[in-house]
């Protein structure tokens, strides 16, 4: 009222809603920051949070990003400072060239990188490496349903419907023997993969007890999960759903081991986690080993760690 009295009506609705919070400015600033926000990341990439960054929060999408975005987290117990966005180049670029970074996982098959786009941020992406259906289908590393161990490749580019999971013009076919209904591997491969975000959802939410998140019987679904998706469906060699697969399965293992005290248990679970890690390590590094991606090294880490676990003196990890 005293600003109002003053003249300042700006000011004055500026404080009146502050004091009174507008839903509709409640949902503005959560569609802001959802659409200009970067996940805060620690060195192993978990994220720690959401910050703004105006300048950096103008820089566009690709999925072959010419630049990577990390983060400086510093301060001591006296001294907290905010964490310091950095954009660094991870390739040469031509002058001129647009400075680009990714919006999602762009280890991901196109029709899933799409739809997250589209759904995150109203867009969808026409990038060199949307374009390029080879690499697309070697990351979805579809299996022949037929007879034969032939490679399975998309007879059309396809167009996403944001309404449906794969590309709903899409038709697969083996270059070796021709098979081409696919249809009952694609829904399979969908449901396996529901599972293990539900799965992946339930181990994140502080809710389910540690009793639940690292029973033997979580373990054995996934190890499950994993052996179908890389035996029954997909390629070990190059498919983006046998590395999500083995991801998911080796960090249970890996925050398994600081809930079990039974050491013969840590062990074998610490040994299964590598076996899949071997299992998968071709189409993990299919899928992650690119500039501006840190997920290989990331991952390399994490094995060296189970390595170590699993033997004291192995120097070679």
């Amino acid at each position: 009222r005293l600003l109002l009295a003053m003249g300042d009506i700006s000011a004055a609705k500026l404080a009146h809603d502050l004091i009174e919070p507008s839903p509709i400015l409640a949902f503005q600033f959560i569609s802001r920051l959802s659409m200009n926000g970067f996940s805060i990341c620690n060195a192993e990439q978990k994220a720690l949070g959401v910050g703004v960054y105006p300048t950096a929060s103008m820089i566009n999408h690709s999925c072959r990003p010419n630049a990577v975005q990390t983060f400086w987290l510093s301060g001591s117990s006296d001294h907290h400072y905010p964490p310091m966005l950095q954009i660094t180049m991870c390739r040469d670029a031509k002058e001129g060239e647009e400075v680009t970074i990714s919006y999602c996982d762009v280890s991901a098959p196109r029709h899933n990188r799409r739809k997250g786009l589209k759904t995150n941020y109203n867009f969808l992406c026409d990038c060199a490496l949307c374009q390029d259906t080879e690499r697309d289908d070697a990351l979805i590393g579809l299996k022949c349903a037929g007879s034969c161990n032939g490679r399975v490749r998309s007879s059309s580019s396809g167009l996403l419907n944001i309404e449906h999971t794969w590309d709903e013009n899409k038709q697969y076919h083996c270059e070796a023997c021709g098979y081409s209904n696919f249809e009952d591997s694609l829904k399979a491969i969908t449901k396996l993969m529901t599972r293990i975000e539900t799965i992946e959802a339930d181990l994140k939410d502080d809710s389910v007890h540690d009793s639940i998140k690292y029973s033997k019987s979580m373990g054995q679904d996934l190890k499950q999960l994993f052996d179908l998706m890389s035996k029954s469906y997909c390629h070990p060699q190059t498919s983006w759903y046998v590395a999500c697969s083995s991801d998911v399965f080796v960090h249970w293992c890996a925050n398994a081991l600081n809930h079990i005290s039974d050491e013969d248990e840590q062990l074998n679970i610490c040994h299964q986690a590598l076996s899949v890690l071997e299992k998968s390590r071709n189409a993990t590094k299919c899928c992650y080993d690119f500039e501006g991606d840190l997920t290989w090294l990331v991952k390399r880490g994490m094995e060296a760690k189970l390595r170590l676990f699993a033997n004291p003196v192995d120097f070679d990890a």
